[in-house]
């Protein structure tokens, strides 16, 4: 079961999402904002999920995250294996 608190932290990240939508794959966004809304995107249906209180793999959730990482360069699914999940 999903607690309140993870439901409103995951409407938060499928606002975030939504708010950095146009910006997904632009290549005049600065490169944070670009890897930003890459990762919300990535996520934002595991936010969903947890707003329904559903679960889902954390396997399936990594590989989104690498995904994102070999699309902007970056290393967000080292940082992720090493939350307290």
């Amino acid at each position: 079961m999903t607690s309140p608190q993870e439901k409103l932290l995951a409407h938060a990240l499928f606002e975030i999402r939504a708010q950095l939508s146009r910006w997904i794959g632009n290549p005049d966004a600065e490169n944070d904002v670009r890897a930003a809304a890459e990762l919300a995107y990535a996520l934002h249906n595991f936010a969903l999920a947890s707003m329904k209180g559903e679960e889902f793999e954390p396997a399936a959730f990594l590989q989104a995250i690498e995904h994102v990482d070999a699309k902007v360069g970056e290393n967000f699914a080292a940082r992720f294996r090493h939350s307290p999940a």
